[in-house]
């Protein structure tokens, strides 16, 4: 990971953090998380070879043994990109695979501007396309709770600067980024926001859409839960649409 996420994580923590009631050493924590993020790729029929291209990050999440992948709407809307193009790729069989459904917010209602699509990818993971492992498993319930407060926050995604498509050898390295940060007041509504520690040196543009995780003390035992997605991203501050607030793009995956 570019950022040594596990090096500040560990600084903090000197003991194994409870992730879904799995015990992870903090030192390999950043590397467990990466798991649940994706660079977000769109696949174009009829431009061979540059039929692949990246936009921004999503998150891996299961609810209830469906699958789903979670990113921005406005990377979509930006690139002019239709639903049906954003895929995953499965690195073992060194192939992309589409999701088969899409869930987005309903523009004429009233309400918060969620930024956020659903991609459910359960046909393909029923069909072993791509595989059932690194999806971070959530209950539909969650989505109600109040969010505990975090000792610290940190996002994971794919900045563009560093994750780029190579044309001339026809290959693609993901390299994630992790970014960590305390609490802070958001400068845009509806969001929540953390401030990197310390201030980044690059542009974090392409991490919108990937996840964002806290660290509370659950007692005595350090726990991580995740918290939301990115959707604005600066060098000074990360703004992300909490759990919450995609309850609703949830409701309706679900029925």
């Amino acid at each position: 990971m570019s950022f040594d996420l596990d090096t500040i994580l560990g600084s903090k923590v000197n003991t194994a953090i409870d992730v879904n009631r799995l015990l992870v050493p903090a030192n390999s924590l950043g590397e467990y998380l990466r798991r649940f993020a994706e660079p977000a790729l769109f696949h174009s029929d009829g431009f061979e070879p540059y039929d692949l291209s990246k936009s921004g990050s999503l998150t891996r999440i299961c609810i209830e043994d469906r699958h789903f992948a979670l990113t921005t709407d406005h990377q979509l809307r930006i690139q002019k990109y239709d639903l049906e193009q954003l895929c995953i790729h499965n690195s073992e069989a060194r192939k992309i695979v589409t999701s088969h459904a899409a869930v987005f917010q309903n523009y004429r209602d009233q309400g918060t501007n969620l930024d956020a699509v659903l991609f459910e990818f359960t046909e393909a993971v029923m069909a072993n396309s791509l595989s059932t492992h690194s999806w971070y498993r959530l209950s539909r319930r969650a989505f109600l709770e109040e969010l505990p407060e975090p000792e610290i926050l940190f996002a994971i995604g794919f900045p563009k600067d560093t994750n780029r498509i190579d044309f001339d050898v026809m290959g693609y390295e993901a390299a994630p980024f992790g970014v960590a940060g305390k609490l802070t007041q958001p400068f845009l509504p509806n969001r929540l926001a953390f401030r990197p520690a310390p201030t980044l040196t690059i542009d974090p543009a392409g991490m919108s859409g990937g996840p964002v995780f806290g660290v509370y003390f659950n007692g005595l035992r350090p726990t991580v839960f995740l918290a939301g997605i990115v959707t604005n991203a600066s060098s000074r501050v990360f703004h992300f649409l909490s759990r919450g607030d995609i309850h609703r793009l949830i409701v309706k995956a679900l029925g």
